[in-house]
C-alpha cells in the first residue's frame, strides 16, 4: 500500500507533532546555550522532573520541615496541610519518586488498628525543599512569579 502523503507534508507532520508532544510535556523543543546549560547545572544537583513547585508541594514541604528528622504518616501529613488525600498521596508518590521522601509501613502495636505508611525527607529532600522554599521566597519577595494574588477588589 502506498503512502499518500507526500514527504515533505509527513516530516513537517511529525516534527509539528513532537514539538505540540514536548510543549504538553513542558520540555524545551530547542537546544539551550552553553550559559543555560551552565546555569541550570550549577543551581544545584537535583531538580525533580515532573513536580512544579505550587501551594500544595509547598504546604507539604513545610510540614516535614517542621522537624526534618521525624516520620510522618499520611492522615497526621492530611490534617496539617488541609489537603486532602487524593492530592496528598499522589504528590507523596511522586517525592517519593523523586528520592526525596522515604516511606515505609508499621505494624500496629494493638490489635485492631491498620497499619500506617510513615513518610520522611530524606536527607536530600531535606536541602531540595529548603532551597525551593528559599527561591519562592527570594521570588516572591521580588515579585515574580510565585507572588501571591492580590486581594479581591484591591487593584
Amino acid at each position: 500500500m502506498s503512502n499518500i502523503w507526500p514527504r515533505r507534508s509527513r516530516d513537517w507532520l511529525a516534527k509539528t507533532f513532537a514539538e505540540y508532544v514536548a510543549a504538553a510535556r513542558g520540555r524545551r523543543t530547542t537546544a539551550r546555550s552553553a550559559d543555560e546549560n551552565r546555569r541550570h547545572q550549577d543551581s544545584y544537583m537535583c531538580r525533580l522532573s515532573g513536580v512544579k513547585m505550587t501551594r500544595t508541594l509547598e504546604c507539604v514541604l513545610r510540614a516535614f520541615l517542621q522537624d526534618p528528622a521525624a516520620a510522618r504518616y499520611g492522615y497526621d501529613l492530611m490534617k496539617a496541610t488541609a489537603l486532602q488525600s487524593g492530592t496528598l498521596y499522589p504528590l507523596l508518590a511522586r517525592l517519593k519518586e523523586g528520592g526525596l521522601v522515604d516511606a515505609h509501613w508499621e505494624t500496629p502495636a494493638e490489635e485492631g488498628q491498620r497499619p500506617r505508611r510513615y513518610y520522611q525527607l530524606t536527607a536530600e529532600g531535606v536541602r531540595w525543599a529548603r532551597l525551593e522554599l528559599a527561591e519562592l521566597a527570594q521570588r516572591r519577595s521580588r515579585g515574580g512569579s510565585g507572588a501571591a494574588r492580590p486581594a479581591p477588589g484591591a487593584i
